[in-house]
Order: structure tokens, then sequence, then C-alpha cells
């Protein structure tokens, strides 16, 4: 059974996080032959989006309404947590702040307006 994610967030050197069922972040697992891949003629990569259910229309019509935003400034601050908070976190790898923030937004989007 495949694993349902929540949310993914990019840390900033490079390496994916995922919001997993449970709320944990896990740092993305990237099972794709990257070999086979690199030989694949652009002709064979379309053929095979074309093919897939879950692949997104990258045509004129879908792009039409994007556009670029910067990620907001980080604002730092001192702040307390209880010890065993960070640790957890601190558990789950590298960018545990980046994970403490994405779980604060996530919580304040959810709350907004209420």
């Amino acid at each position: 059974m495949r694993d349902t994610v929540v949310k993914a967030h990019k840390l900033a050197d490079g390496r994916v996080i995922v919001e997993q069922p449970d709320g944990v972040f896990r740092e993305a697992r990237d099972a794709t032959d990257w070999e086979k891949v690199g030989g694949l003629s652009d002709a064979e990569i379309e053929a095979m989006a074309a093919e897939d259910d879950d692949a997104l229309p990258t045509d004129e019509a879908y792009w039409k309404d994007a556009h670029r935003t910067l990620p907001k400034p980080k604002k730092y601050i001192h702040a307390g947590f209880d010890a065993d908070v960070i640790e957890f976190f601190k558990a789950q790898g590298r960018g545990y702040q980046t994970r403490m923030n994405a779980i604060l937004r996530h919580y304040m989007e959810s709350h907004k307006g209420t």
C-alpha cells in the first residue's frame, strides 16, 4: 500500500521532507532509476506521461495563470521549547527547525478565521 503524503517541503539543501498521515515528517525516499530515465528520449518521456492517468497536463493553457513566487523571508526569534519536543524533531534528521516551522504553519493555516 502506498503512503499518503499530506504535504511536501523542499529544504534549502535540496532534500524533500513529507508529512505523513500521522503528522510526522520524514525524508522522501527516491525509488527512481535515474540511469534508466537518463537513457530515455524526449519522445519516450512524452509518451509515458501521456499514458499516465495521474500526470497533469502541461500545455499552454495549464501554465497561462502561473507565476513565480519567492519564499517569505524568515524572522528570527529566540523561542523556548520543551526538551523532549526538540529531541523528537532532531531525531528525524537534519532540518528539524524547518519541520517545526512547517507544522506551525499548517496549524496556523488550518485555524485562520476560527
